[in-house]
């Protein structure tokens, strides 16, 4: 903001997913992905979004 402004180079992206992954256990989850109950199969995903609100005046 003002006359600090730097450019913006990453969200962390990469840095949150593996965070989270260890934090989720992910690689245990994966491998249930896909396991069947009856009709029911049991799957794994992720989604992410990038939004630049307000990123025009940084």
């Amino acid at each position: 903001m003002g006359g600090n402004q730097v450019p913006l180079t990453s969200a962390y992206m990469p840095e949150a997913l593996e965070r989270g992954a260890e934090l989720f256990d992910w690689e245990t989850k994966r491998q249930r992905s896909g396991e069947r109950n009856g009709s029911k199969v049991y799957g794994v995903g992720i989604g992410r979004a990038l939004s630049r609100h307000g990123t025009d005046g940084l």
